[in-house]
């Protein structure tokens, strides 16, 4: 069971991820900034490096999560497949 410190944690970061792919995705990686990533998702610059120590990490959690939420997707899909026969 989470506390309500680790809650609030893996709300920001759910957050500041959202705030990235939406920014990432209208004006590309490298021209966003850190400071666009925080304010779009409401936070300080400080939030952002408590979770990340620099935005190629916050990327590369990004690309791990959208993998395994593909792989999750695709696993899912599998299983049903299974069972149609």
């Amino acid at each position: 069971m989470l506390n309500h410190h680790q809650k609030q944690s893996e709300e920001t970061i759910n957050k500041l991820m959202r705030s990235g792919i939406e920014l990432f995705s209208k004006q590309g990686y490298s021209s966003t900034s850190v400071d666009q990533i925080v304010k779009h998702a409401g936070y300080s610059k400080g939030a952002f490096y408590a979770h990340f120590s620099t935005k190629e990490e916050f990327l590369l959690r990004l690309i791990k999560e959208g993998i395994d939420f593909y792989f999750e997707d695709l696993k899912e899909a599998l299983t049903q497949k299974d069972c149609d026969y």
